[in-house]
C-alpha cells in the first residue's frame, strides 16, 4: 500500500499546476531530553536533514516527553501550543508540512526519497526576509511573502521560530544526549501565528514586520537564526518555509527603498552566476554563499574599476544542485539574494 504520506503528496502534486521555485520541506520534530528513544534516533535524523538541507527545514521542539526536562521548561507555553496543535502526545515524533512524518510520525522511517517527493511539490506563496538584532536583546524580523501564482486558502497564518543549536558538556536531561540542533527557542509574535492574507494572486506580495524580545537564555554569540512558514491552519498543511539569517544593519528591504538593486542572473543558473554593481560604489564588493542552513561554500572579493558598472562572475561548479543564498557586501550595505543552481 502506498504510503499515506506520499499518497497525499502525489494528490496535491496532481491538483496544482507546476512552479518554477523549489518547495523547501518543513520538518517538525518533538523529542525530549529525558527521551531515551529520542536519543537513538536524532543522531541519524540530523544527518539525513544535513544530506538534504537544500530541501527540508528542520525545527525541533524539546518536549516533557516522558517528562519534562530543563530545555522544556525555559520555554514550555510555545512547546505545549505546538502539542497541543498537532495533538502529540509520544516522542520522538515528527510532521512534515503539517502531515505525520511517514511512517505514523516515526522519524527513523523517513528518507531521502519522500524528502525529495515533498520538495518537488509545486510553490504557490514564497518567503524571504531578514533578521536584525536592536539593542541587543529585541528581534525585528522582515518577511515578504510572494505570489508565484493563484492561490486561495482558509485560514493562512505565517509562524516565525528563533532557532539555536545547544551544546552541553554534559547532558542536561537523562538521555545521553548533548547536542541538540535547531530547538524552537522563541515563537514570534506568538505561537498562534500571524494572520496573513487567504486569496493570492499571481504577483501579489505582503510586507509584515515582526518585533520581540529575545529569551535571556539564548546565546547571541553564535548567531540568530529564524525559521518561517505558512501553514493553513484549516487543514494544517505548510505552503512554504524558510530560513532566515542574521543581518548587518542595513536589511534587505532598506537596500532595495535606497533604490540599490542587485539583480542575479541567470537565476536559475548552471556553473556561473552574475550581478551588476554601479562601479561609483565606496569600497571593495564581497560576495558570499550560503546554504539553507547558513554554511558558507564560496567568498569572492572584487575591488571596483569600471567608473559605470562593475560585473561580478561568481562560480557555482562546486556546489551542488539546490536553493542557495548570495550575500553581497557593497560598501558598508549589504544585499542577500536567493538563487537556486541547476
Amino acid at each position: 500500500m502506498m504510503n499515506r504520506w506520499l499518497a497525499s503528496a502525489l494528490i496535491l502534486f496532481l491538483a496544482l499546476p507546476l512552479g518554477a521555485q523549489q518547495k523547501l520541506v518543513l520538518y517538525e520534530e518533538f523529542t525530549g531530553e529525558n527521551c531515551p528513544p529520542c536519543a537513538k534516533v536524532n543522531p541519524g535524523l540530523w544527518a539525513l536533514l544535513s544530506e538534504n538541507s537544500d530541501k527540508i527545514l528542520l525545527v525541533k521542539y524539546q518536549s516533557p516527553i516522558p517528562y519534562q526536562g530543563p530545555l522544556y521548561m525555559q520555554n514550555k507555553e510555545d512547546v505545549k501550543n505546538r502539542l497541543s496543535y498537532y495533538g502529540v502526545d509520544a516522542a520522538p515524533y515528527g510532521q512534515m508540512d503539517g502531515l505525520p512524518s511517514p511512517g505514523d510520525g516515526l522519524p527513523s522511517l523517513l528518507t531521502s526519497a519522500h524528502i525529495a517527493a515533498a520538495a518537488a511539490l509545486p510553490v504557490y506563496l514564497d518567503l524571504n526576509g531578514s533578521v536584525q538584532i536592536i539593542s541587543g536583546d529585541s528581534i525585528s524580523i522582515s518577511i515578504r511573502v510572494n505570489a508565484l501564482q493563484h492561490y486561495s486558502g482558509k485560514a493562512l497564518k505565517l509562524r516565525i521560530a528563533l532557532l539555536e543549536t545547544l551544546e552541553y558538556p554534559t547532558p542536561p536531561g537523562t538521555n545521553g544526549e548533548t547536542i541538540f540542533h535547531n530547538v524552537m527557542r522563541k515563537m514570534y509574535p506568538e505561537p498562534d501565528g500571524l494572520a496573513i492574507e487567504n486569496n493570492w494572486f499571481n504577483g501579489q506580495s505582503q510586507e509584515l514586520n515582526i518585533r520581540g524580545k529575545i529569551p535571556n537564555y539564548v546565546n547571541q554569540n553564535k548567531g540568530i537564526t529564524v525559521a518561517a512558514w505558512i501553514q493553513d491552519d484549516s487543514n494544517k498543511s505548510v505552503i512554504q518555509a524558510a530560513l532566515l539569517q542574521q543581518q548587518s544593519s542595513t536589511s534587505l528591504f532598506q537596500y532595495k527603498e535606497a533604490n540599490a538593486s542587485i539583480p542575479l542572473y541567470p537565476n536559475p543558473a548552471q556553473n556561473e552566476i552574475r550581478f551588476a554593481i554601479a562601479g561609483n560604489s565606496t569600497g571593495p564588493v564581497s560576495c558570499f554563499i550560503t546554504d539553507l542552513l547558513g554554511r558558507r561554500q564560496a567568498t569572492t572579493i572584487v575591488k571596483t574599476t569600471n567608473p559605470d558598472k562593475t560585473s561580478i562572475q561568481v562560480c557555482l561548479s562546486q556546489l551542488i544542485p539546490g536553493i542557495y543564498f548570495m550575500n553581497i557586501q557593497v560598501g558598508d550595505k549589504t544585499f542577500r539574494q536567493k538563487f537556486i543552481k541547476g
